[in-house]
């Protein structure tokens, strides 16, 4: 789902998620999703001050 392109919806573009993960990348972070409560869930680590 963080790969270019990828959409579920007939008209989306399939940037979305691909620029966070390409963000997250820049700033050596990880990005990960798992299922939360009635939706997705996002999380991001390796951020520091």
């Amino acid at each position: 789902m963080f790969e270019y392109g990828y959409s579920t919806a007939d008209d989306g573009t399939g940037f979305g998620l691909n620029i966070v993960a390409e963000i997250a990348d820049a700033h050596d972070w990880d990005v990960a999703v798992s299922e939360g409560d009635g939706g997705a869930r996002f999380e991001v680590t390796g951020v520091s001050d």
